[in-house]
């Protein structure tokens, strides 16, 4: 499988040696905290919650929208993708829906292969941390960043989970708190296997932390109006076909650009809609009504086999 890079990175804003550092926390156990290990240790097993909630397509397929979208809100991280990024440094002359794709099938093949790689797991984790081994840089305050800065690593991959499971958890649904829990151990432990050693330690502190992020740090950037430029009819056309009437071309990518709209709108903060460009309106509601019923008149028992079926192809 190839490999995403700088669409995993995020550069976080946060001063870390201030209170809000308190939201995340080591996950160096006690003793006390052995029986919270031994369960996480099979938090991603098969069988699991989150091994069956990544094997329904509603994750991944309205997931990875927000994910992407959110791993670029963070001012600072537009930075770091600017100057990495090579769907927007300048190293592609003309940047098509190929690439914009590829990299997203990429994200998407990288995170969730993982918990579907059994036996090989751990090498494609291995893979995508020495990805980022050199993807660092300066700010513009002159003050250096590194893509393993354990903040900086850990709070890229929470952004990322918030999207897929508020993806799942409206069209697709948690049972409870404790189905919602144990996806999210699942999440935290996936994490570990590229070295995300902090996370929240409950789904308070977790939804704490995001509510922290939405009221003080998130702005729109240049990557992300890119990033939901792609949802609407301006969507880049194939890079060797800009021939296609532009017309013709949003008719022909409707479907996918609306899948990914009503991903992105579950999780996006309201606050940023007018400077990313988005006008939500009753047909926003009706929409993600219709897929969220079409979603779970179907059985999980069906649904959450077709991930692991999907990347046993893709290994092939």
């Amino acid at each position: 499988m190839a490999c995403p890079a700088i669409i995993l990175i995020v550069i976080s804003p946060f001063d870390w040696s201030s209170p809000k550092e308190s939201i995340l926390v080591s996950n160096e156990l006690s003793v006390s905290e052995v029986e919270v290990v031994r369960e996480e240790l099979s938090s991603v097993a098969p069988g699991s919650a989150l091994y069956k909630a990544a094997g329904d397509p509603v994750m991944y397929t309205y997931g990875f929208a927000p994910a992407l979208v959110n791993s670029v809100l963070i001012p600072v991280s537009a930075r770091g993708v600017a100057q990495h990024e090579r769907l927007v440094d300048g190293r592609i002359p003309i940047v098509g829906i190929e690439h914009v794709m590829g990299r997203a099938i990429d994200s998407i093949d990288i995170i969730f292969g993982i918990v579907f790689a059994g036996h090989e797991a751990e090498r494609a984790a291995h893979a995508l941390h020495e990805l980022h081994r050199s993807v660092k840089g300066k700010m513009p305050d002159g003050s250096d960043y590194h893509a393993w800065n354990q903040h900086i690593w850990t709070s890229t991959w929470l952004v990322q989970v918030k999207g897929f499971m508020d993806a799942y958890g409206v069209l697709r649904g948690y049972d409870d708190e404790q189905h919602r829990l144990a996806v999210y151990r699942g999440f935290a432990e996936l994490g570990r296997h590229f070295h995300v050693t902090k996370m929240p330690t409950s789904l308070e502190e977790y939804d704490a932390y995001w509510k922290e992020l939405t009221n003080t740090t998130l702005v729109a950037s240049e990557p992300a109006r890119f990033l939901v430029e792609q949802t609407t009819p301006k969507i880049v056309k194939p890079s060797k076909m800009q021939w296609i009437p532009t017309f013709l071309w949003a008719l022909l990518t409707l479907p996918g650009r609306r899948i990914a709209r009503v991903g992105l709108l579950i999780t996006l903060p309201e606050k940023l809609d007018s400077e990313l460009g988005i006008r939500r309106s009753w047909i926003d509601r009706v929409e993600r009504k219709l897929h969220q019923c079409f979603w779970r008149l179907l059985p999980r028992s069906m649904t959450s086999k077709i991930g692991p079926a999907y990347f046993r192809l893709r290994c092939k």
